[in-house]
């Protein structure tokens, strides 16, 4: 008899560990799923602040009254200016009109590149050109719009900006990440960018996770009572 039972509580408390860790396992899951939801909507509220930063420097580029001609045997209609664009394979030149004076430079694109992308990228290219970037601007337009979020700008390193495209990531940490890392080139064509460092807060996860952590935390203590009591009774 004593060996049932002795057989009872192995096979009650091994059924019970593992019922615990299975319920763990799967709120770490959800915990990196709200995790990612968390970032992207964070990216989001960014991507809208350097939109307002660009907006801002294209209408004072706008005020210049430039006029700029993309050589590339098709006309369009420029969001910045008239354009007629002319293609070639490793990229184009580029013809600044500014008060009589002609400035110009050559720009080096892929040539397979989508058509909205190598616009947008001649759109940055010229306002750029004009107005150039600035990081305090941004700065001061991220206090404003996310004061609650702790974010450091830095020059990207000579490395990082082999690649143009506008990226982001979560750091390396071992169980949560503890900043937002977002690579946002301000002038793609000439690999220009900074990088930002967005410290998270893990409150808005335990905010987004209350309801799950507290039907997780009742089933375990639900599950430690029973077999308490089982093994109290018997």
């Amino acid at each position: 008899m004593e060996k049932r039972i002795r057989l009872i509580y192995i096979f009650s408390l091994f059924a019970a560990l593992s019922a615990i860790g299975m319920q763990g396992y799967w709120l770490y899951n959800q915990l990196q799923y709200e995790m990612q939801r968390y970032a992207k909507e964070l990216v989001g509220k960014i991507k809208e602040v350097e939109e307002e930063e660009f907006r801002m420097r294209k209408q004072e580029a706008l005020d210049t009254k430039v006029t700029y001609v993309l050589n590339r045997n098709v006309e369009h209609s420029a969001s910045l200016v008239d354009e007629r664009l002319s293609h070639t394979s490793t990229g184009f030149k580029l013809s600044l009109k500014d008060s009589g004076r002609i400035d110009q430079f050559n720009l080096k694109f892929n040539a397979s590149m989508p058509e909205d992308s190598l616009l947008m990228g001649v759109d940055r290219s010229v306002v750029d050109h004009f107005v150039p970037f600035s990081g305090e601007r941004l700065d001061s337009l991220l206090k404003v719009r996310l004061p609650e979020y702790t974010i450091n700008c830095s020059p990207l390193e000579v490395g990082d900006t082999l690649d143009t495209a506008s990226s982001w990531r979560l750091s390396d940490d071992t169980f949560l990440p503890s900043s937002l890392l977002i690579k946002y080139m301000y002038s793609p064509f000439e690999a220009r960018g900074i990088l930002m460092n967005v410290s998270l807060s893990f409150h808005p996860l335990l905010v987004r996770m209350a309801g799950q952590l507290g039907v997780s935390l009742l089933l375990i203590l639900l599950l430690i009572s029973c077999l308490w009591f089982q093994i109290a009774t018997i």
